[in-house]
């Protein structure tokens, strides 16, 4: 890492870099033997640059050596084999560092030799990007697989297509309203924040299991659809109200934790658990009336009265 070819390419590469308003501060052991050689020539701006040939950095590097104060190792491995280029990027978002680092790395594969050197791109900020993409990713795919293994289970369960969009339709809305609360008050997606969405989910199919659970019950005691409803609320709505407030207030006292992420956890479950309620206990209702209609349901109690019969 302190040969004239590897210098060369390097230096490439910074001079690439200043192309990119939003870096600053770049910098790597090139810019030492560009102090040396600008020294040996009479500090002129236009000599601040790597020496021209191999036999003249070489002189600078012998220089380099001889300083008393400088440490190579902060800009290159003890062993020579490595070193960094370093610099510092503006909040310009990770989309944006993301379509920027994609073109450095395009960049740097059509004009650097890949023979004289092997770049990676890393640091802190880069770190966290990836990090925030893998939990959305995970995220996202943890959802996906959670919703279809519920939907499947409820298909086996209802035995009805209708039911099973009833049950899911409500338990979607608590979710939407976690990711936009989210997103207004600014909360980063942490790994701890993430497992919100699974909690809210399973809490709110469960509700929505108990209901639908007790109105087909009511259903097959020969009940209509409004009294299989009401019968419901009377029963199994009481529970539902009574467990998502003692769940409500149980995460609320996660707000009085000093650990900022619990904080976050215990409030957007907390409030989402209320719009998992009102979900349940609004929409169920009203997808059951547009989704099943009287003539369908007047189908049914005749069908069990014959097969009592």
């Amino acid at each position: 890492m302190r040969d004239f070819e590897v210098i060369r390419e390097m230096d490439k590469i910074e001079d690439y870099l200043r192309q990119f308003n939003s870096l600053q501060a770049i910098g790597s052991i090139t810019t030492l033997y560009k102090s040396l050689n600008q020294a040996f020539n009479n500090n002129r701006e236009d000599a601040f640059d790597v020496p021209p040939n191999e036999v003249q950095f070489n002189r600078m590097r012998r220089l380099a050596d001889q300083l008393p104060k400088f440490d190579p190792n902060v800009l290159v491995s003890k062993d020579g084999k490595k070193a960094r280029i370093t610099s510092r990027i503006k909040d310009v978002g990770a989309d944006t560092i993301k379509a920027m680092g994609l073109k450095i790395d395009n960049w740097i594969a059509a004009n650097i030799d890949e023979e004289v050197i092997q770049i990676d791109r890393t640091g802190t900020g880069l770190i966290i990007d990836k990090n925030a993409e893998y939990i959305r990713r995970s995220l996202l795919e943890g959802l996906g697989i959670a919703i279809l293994i519920v939907s499947v289970l409820m298909a086996l369960l209802f035995k009805d297509w209708r039911i099973l969009i009833i049950a899911l339709v409500p338990n979607i809305f608590p979710l939407l309203l976690a990711g936009a609360l989210i997103g207004y008050l600014g909360i980063e997606l942490e790994a701890g924040v993430s497992i919100v969405f699974a909690v809210i989910f399973g809490i709110a199919v469960d509700d929505s299991i108990h209901f639908l659970s007790k109105y087909k019950l009511a259903l097959n005691k020969g009940l209509d659809r409004e009294a299989a409803i009401q019968i419901t609320f009377l029963e199994t709505g009481k529970a539902i109200v009574l467990t998502s407030i003692i769940l409500f207030f149980g995460f609320l006292v996660m707000l009085f934790s000093i650990h900022p992420p619990s904080v976050v956890v215990g409030l957007l479950i907390s409030l989402t658990l209320l719009s998992a309620l009102v979900s349940d206990l609004l929409l169920i209702p009203v997808l059951i009336r547009w989704m099943q209609p009287v003539e369908k349901m007047i189908s049914q109690e005749a069908h069990l009265v014959n097969e009592d019969n």
